[in-house]
Parts: C-alpha cells; structure tokens; sequence
C-alpha cells in the first residue's frame, strides 16, 4: 500500500457488511473508471475479481480506513454512508460520494450532500456514465473539498480538548466513583424500561372509550328505530 499513498489517490469500500455489489457488470464498470483515471485508487473488495483493473488499483480485503482518511494525498471517498466512516470523513475533511443503502444511510448522505461535502447516487440506478460523472466532478470541483474542510474545523472545535475531557472523568471517576453516574435504567425491569406498562394502559383506555362509544350509538339508533307495522286479519265467515 505505501507505494500508492506517495501519489493522489482516493478510497472505495462498501462497508464491513456490504463488501461488493451484487451486479458482477456494476462491479466491472466501477473498475473501467477507475482504469481511466490518473489517480490511485485503493479498493476494499472482496468478491470475484472485476474485469479490467487498472494499474492505479489495488484491492485488498481490509484496509485501515481512518488512517487512509488521515493521509494528505487523499483525494475523496467513495462510501455506503454508514455513520462511523461519514465521522471519519468529516474529521479528517474528506469530500464523499456516498451510495446508500439503508438504514441511516439515506440520511447521512443528504447530510453531505447538503452541506457541500460530497454527492450522492442512487445504487439502483448507477451505471458507469453516472458513476464516473460523480468522480470527475469530484476532482474538478474545488468546492467540495473546501466545504468538507469548513465541516472538519467546525467539528474539531471544541472549548474542552477530548483527550482533557478524557482525563477529567478518569480523574473524576477515581476521585468520587461512578454510582451517582450510573442510569436508573440500569435498574429497571424489561416492562417498566421500555414503558410497555403504560403503553398497555393507553391501549386499554383507548379501547374501552371505543367500546362505550359504539354501545351508546347502537342504543340510541335502538331507541329511535321506528316500531314494525303489523296487519290485523280478520278471520274468514265460515
């Protein structure tokens, strides 16, 4: 990997879950991009081997992530959106072109897609037109890596230095102890925790309101049913 570090490059990976795409032409077409390009490219990747690779790529199995974050020859990374590597991005001031997937995916890419940091595609529907429109725009366009420098200086300021924060509650801790710290949750059972007792009541208060409801309407529609005509036959003369 250092060889590749000495030059501009940029990160891909899916994630720890989803480590490649299940569209084996998706997954070749990536790789043409990235064969055209005169950046390097290191590529978290486990799967059957995409056709062509460059040789600006290089795939591994694992990678250090935030230390390739951390490196000043990276250029942008390309990510699923999960929360930790989007942190990690924004510490380090790294644009994004996020693909995601589900759960707080979708949300963190709008976050950086709002902010300026970074764009976002759609996996569904991504080709390898759309893909490498993504990437040049991503080298070309110095405002994205301005604005991911803006968010990194705001999230790094802070009045208290983490590692003095840090230091403080082991101090604290070892001073005083950690019971006054300690949640009440940690003390409650699975019911009373989760709220399901009052939940249950609300259910119930609910339920027996609907229940008095519909026997007051059925009553009175009841009372003002209009009585059932009946006819008196006279019997027959013998």
């Amino acid at each position: 990997m250092n060889p590749f570090i000495l030059y501009q490059y940029f990160h891909f990976t899916q994630g720890s879950l989803t480590v490649s795409f299940s569209d084996q032409k998706l997954t070749n077409a990536i790789s043409k991009v990235f064969s055209e390009l005169r950046q390097r490219v290191i590529w978290r990747y486990v799967g059957p081997r995409p056709h062509p690779i460059g040789n600006n790529t290089l795939i591994l199995k694992w990678v250090p992530q935030n230390d390739l974050l951390a490196h000043p020859k990276i250029r942008f990374l390309i990510y699923h959106g999960g929360a930790a590597g989007v942190h990690e991005a924004v510490y380090h001031g790294v644009p994004m072109i996020v693909m995601p997937q589900a759960a707080d995916q979708p949300a963190n890419a709008a976050m950086v897609e709002g902010k300026g940091m970074g764009l976002t595609l759609d996996s569904g529907t991504l080709d390898e037109e759309s893909f490498g429109q993504a990437v040049h725009r991503l080298l070309e366009d110095p405002s994205f890596k301005a604005n991911a420098v803006r968010a990194s200086e705001i999230f790094r300021h802070d009045i208290v230095h983490p590692l003095d924060r840090a230091v403080f509650w082991i101090e604290h801790v070892l001073q005083f102890g950690s019971g006054h710290l300690r949640s009440r949750a940690t003390d409650m059972g699975f019911i009373q925790l989760r709220s399901l007792d009052v939940l249950a009541f609300v259910v119930a208060l609910f339920s027996l309101s609907f229940f008095l409801i519909w026997k007051l309407c059925i009553s009175r529609c009841c009372r003002h049913r209009p009585p059932a005509m009946t006819r008196n036959i006279e019997p027959r003369p013998k």
